[in-house]
């Protein structure tokens, strides 16, 4: 005899049926929502249509998707139908549009549910606001595209190293190719990575006055990766 998990049944209810509990998930700070076992809106709580604008019948069955920008619909349709189809946990990042026609980025997150049985019944899931995080996460985008195409196109090698473990964060085109690494694969790695331990040796006395606060200016003889002999100011 197979006994009903009580929780996963309370759950499983919940998403047959969210009228039962509409009351206490309109109550709730943030948007919530639930797709039944086809992946079509069931329900939308009444802070999700406070935050667009719109009843959630709006967006009952398919119709949510409409609302999605026209660049990040196909990306976000795509991650939900494989994630449905998986009967896995679902998270997306996009943006939807608000009643006032602007658009917002929210994070999406949902989470498929069984019956106390182990039979699918479909998903619930809330999304967040993160409009100011996300426009806030793509000026900086913006702004390091600006600082790499500057540094890109000086003749000078540039490199930005951490101060405690002294770990690339960014370096240009000319010094990572310098030293064999590309603009990618230089980030993380430490001096002594870049540089070898002869290098290192050779720079470490320059590189613990730096430690204690000081500018150092000094040169150096190296071979670069091409085999070349370079007198190199630092």
């Amino acid at each position: 005899m197979i006994t009903a998990d009580p929780t996963q049944r309370s759950v499983a209810e919940l998403v047959q049926d969210p009228s039962r509990a509409a009351g206490l998930l309109n109550a709730f700070p943030v948007s919530i929502w639930i797709c039944d076992t086809a992946g079509d809106c069931v329900f939308a709580n009444q802070t999700w249509q406070d935050f667009t604008g719109r009843s959630f019948a709006s967006d009952l069955g398919t119709r949510w998707v409409d609302s999605i920008h026209p660049e990040d619909r196909e990306s976000m349709v795509q991650a939900w139908r494989e994630a449905l189809g998986l009967r896995r946990p679902f998270s997306h990042n996009y943006r939807v549009r608000r009643a006032d026609g602007m658009f917002a980025w929210v994070s999406d997150e949902g989470r498929p549910v069984y019956d106390g049985y182990g039979a699918f019944v479909g998903y619930i899931g809330t999304c967040g606001d993160i409009t100011e995080q996300r426009m806030a996460e793509l000026a900086a985008k913006e702004k390091e595209g600006e600082i790499r195409m500057l540094a890109d196109n000086v003749p000078v090698l540039i490199a930005w190293f951490e101060a405690v473990d002294f770990r690339c964060i960014f370096a240009n085109k000319a010094y990572a190719q310098t030293w064999g690494w590309t603009e990618e694969t230089i980030v993380g790695r430490t001096v002594r990575e870049v540089i070898g331990e002869a290098g290192y040796a050779e720079i470490a006395p320059y590189v613990d006055r730096v430690r204690r606060g000081e500018s150092v200016t000094y040169e150096r003889n190296i071979v670069d990766k091409a085999g070349a002999r370079r007198v190199m100011e630092v």
